[in-house]
């Protein structure tokens, strides 16, 4: 199992050397970036010797992905100039999460909004498809979306699909606020390619005495036979981030590997 955090290339620098064997990147920022700007990001990464291997914030909150501002159009070019981006930093794995961009707005139909969201991520495995890449839906709790807040609507998605490209993630976080039991990773490990983790209370880097038991999620993932990334993805206690990291990201090797 890889333990990887979720941050950007400077911070990544912090750490080091061995302390997080991947960094998840920001999507929407890398395809944005300017080609200096991405030419030192990849310096950085390199000299840093730390792979990126995943990204999530796919899309930004304008590329709305349902409803009467859906641009099929606009999400494709946007899909495909990602996609080329990440492929060419070597990362197949991208989160889906978007919570605004996937909102249902006030007044729009829920069905037909249902339906547009599975066509949109068949089009986006479609594009994933050409760069080999693994595009995970991130179900998010209520508080941040209102559609696809549970893994096991997500596994709906997924399954109805029946997309090589597209498949699922899990958050701890969102998993433990929607009260979801930690059963929905080994009934879905089939469909199961990416973990988000963090302490739920608070959102916090997991870390020893925490109160948390992680040993029930290793339980789980073992039940699932999964075995590829973990993205620590929340908030550090304090000002001092290498620390924080350093520190959670060992915690987790222990329990994980």
């Amino acid at each position: 199992m890889k333990i990887g955090i979720c941050t950007d290339a400077s911070h990544i620098a912090q750490l080091q050397e061995g302390a997080a064997d991947y960094v998840e990147l920001n999507l929407t920022s890398i395809k944005n970036m300017s080609e200096a700007e991405f030419q030192e990001m990849e310096k950085i990464l390199a000299d840093k010797g730390v792979k990126a291997e995943a990204t999530n914030c796919f899309f930004p909150g304008d590329v709305k992905l349902c409803g009467r501002r859906l641009d099929m159009v606009k999400v494709s070019v946007h899909t495909q100039r990602a996609l080329e981006r990440a492929a060419i930093l070597g990362i197949h794995t991208c989160v889906l999460g978007s919570g605004a961009a996937r909102m249902i707005d006030e007044g729009e139909n829920v069905k037909r909004c249902s339906s547009q969201l599975v066509e949109v991520f068949g089009r986006v495995g479609d594009i994933a498809k050409q760069y080999g890449t693994t595009v995970v839906i991130e179900p998010l709790n209520k508080g941040e979306t209102n559609t696809i807040n549970s893994v096991s609507e997500a596994v709906k998605i997924v399954r109805k699909l029946n997309h090589g490209n597209i498949l699922l993630l899990a958050d701890l976080f969102h998993v433990a606020l929607e009260n979801e039991p930690l059963s929905v990773i080994p009934d879905n490990g089939d469909i199961l390619r990416h973990m988000h983790i963090a302490r739920p209370e608070g959102r916090l880097f997991p870390k020893e005495g925490d109160g948390y038991d992680y040993l029930k999620v290793k339980e789980a993932l073992d039940k699932a036979g999964y075995d590829l990334r973990i993205s620590i993805e929340g908030r550090y206690e304090g000002d001092d981030f290498k620390k924080s990291a350093e520190e959670s990201l060992a915690f987790l090797k222990k329990i994980f590997k």
